[in-house]
């Protein structure tokens, strides 16, 4: 048996029927082998809506299908148009590569595309930025053109990106480095003068020691 997530009645019914009968197209199921097997990639308020059934009230998997989708059909994904782009706004801290891949997830749940609204949509919903502003100067004839576009500027924005980190991270480091070679300096100067104190300590030490020893000698 092909393996399909379970349904659980949380998402849209249509989509894990198009899963389910496409997989099992596959292992060339008959309709009735369909109708046995959707019981087993069904769970919770799913599976017992499936038992509940009555016998003999479903004769084949297009009367299952039809009768589980009218059940469900609460929980069907809403159809999007053309418009619903308009509510799609670019996030202040959202990068356009992310914008761009959200906008597209929701074009790819409109049927029919109005093309010309896809891009005044697009436009609308980008923050001010070096590309919107090429827009505003010339705007594209086709969506795929302004995919094209896009994709562009977000190249040359996250090469430059790279760029300035590499080119910061290259000049912590040579602050680094300067610092811990300073540091390395004062540490050998400390480390002489500390020597030079200590000398001149035990020189006193020594010149004390021959001076007691000498005056007992200068009295005789």
């Amino acid at each position: 048996m092909p393996q399909v997530e379970a349904y659980d009645s949380s998402i849209d019914p249509i989509d894990h029927l198009e899963s389910y009968k496409a997989l099992m197209m596959i292992q060339e199921a008959t309709d009735a082998l369909l109708c046995i097997g959707f019981s087993t990639i069904l769970q919770k308020a799913a599976r017992a809506w499936y038992f509940e059934l009555q016998s003999g009230s479903i004769d084949s998997f297009e009367q299952l299908k039809h009768s589980f989708v009218a059940h469900f059909s609460t929980n069907r994904r809403s159809s999007r148009t053309s418009d619903s782009l308009f509510s799609v706004k670019q996030g202040e801290i959202e990068t356009l590569r992310d914008f761009v891949a959200r906008f597209n997830k929701i074009i790819l749940e409109i049927r029919d595309l109005n093309e010309d609204m896809a891009i005044s949509a697009m436009k609308r919903g980008l923050r001010r930025s070096r590309f919107s502003y090429s827009l505003d100067k010339t705007l594209p004839r086709t969506y795929a053109e302004l995919l094209e576009r896009v994709y562009k500027y977000i190249h040359i924005d996250e090469t430059a990106s790279d760029r300035r980190q590499t080119e910061a991270e290259v000049e912590a480091a040579a602050r680094a480095c300067a610092e811990a070679v300073t540091g390395a300096c004062v540490e050998a100067v400390a480390g002489a003068c500390m020597k030079q104190q200590l000398n001149s300590m035990l020189k006193q030490q020594l010149e004390l020691v021959l001076k007691q020893q000498l005056e007992p000698a200068s009295k005789l």
